[in-house]
């Protein structure tokens, strides 16, 4: 008997370490004062779906912590298979709308006194689940504007600094770009030639949603970049 009821206050336990991860756990830290909480911007309705479903992983959690508490592991064990099936359904919805995003050019602003061109406009490739929260991938395809003299182990000399600028042309975030593969040797690489393809991430999360109304690309130089990224 003493065996048994080891086991149960023990399994009780573990469901209550479950209930408490499973609301919280895949919620990054972030800034949580961005006004992409959020119902503006390309991805609203993947925010939309984040808080929904961080909001009923939250309430499975809380209903199993008051089973695990009262000792109903039938309760307990119902709600934990549900709360499962969340990820499941959570995915399934968000490659729907993945698919209806996929090509969505985003506007930018690029100087003409770069080494770099873009060969077409920035677009959305894809948005991905992690966990119950996001990440979306804009990708802009570059080419050299002139011919380049790459140095060995120099590739960081050819790299590409941008901004993320939402409607009303407010920064949320700054991101670098290497353009160059593979700089282990010297290399010519001669104007028109494609270089590495730009891809910013950005994550769509609860808690950590700053560039979620990004509306704009601006690429700048580096001097802007070192002043303003760490602010």
């Amino acid at each position: 008997m003493r065996k048994k009821t080891f086991t149960y206050a023990a399994t009780v336990l573990a469901a209550l370490a479950f209930s408490a991860c499973g609301g919280q756990g895949s919620k990054p830290a972030g800034n949580g004062g961005s006004t992409a909480a959020t119902g503006e911007g390309l991805f609203a309705e993947v925010m939309g779906l984040v808080n929904d479903y961080q909001g009923k992983d939250d309430a499975f959690s809380e209903k199993m912590e008051a089973a695990g508490r009262a000792q109903d592991m039938d309760e307990v064990k119902e709600l934990m298979e549900e709360q499962k099936g969340l990820k499941g359904e959570f995915k399934e919805k968000l490659a729907a709308i993945s698919g209806k995003l996929a090509g969505t050019k985003i506007a930018y602003e690029l100087p003409d006194t770069f080494f770099y061109q873009l060969a077409g406009d920035p677009a959305i490739a894809d948005v991905t689940p992690n966990g119950l929260n996001a990440t979306a991938y804009i990708t802009f395809p570059v080419t050299a504007k002139k011919e380049l003299q790459v140095g060995k182990y120099k590739g960081d000399d050819f790299r590409i600094f941008l901004k993320l600028l939402d409607k009303d042309d407010k920064t949320l975030g700054y991101h670098i770009e290497r353009t160059i593969t593979d700089d282990r040797k010297p290399q010519t690489i001669p104007p028109g030639t494609a270089l590495k393809t730009g891809e910013l991430s950005i994550t769509l999360a609860e808690k950590a949603h700053d560039e979620a109304t990004v509306a704009k690309i601006v690429f700048i130089t580096e001097d802007e970049w070192t002043q303003n990224h760490n602010r």
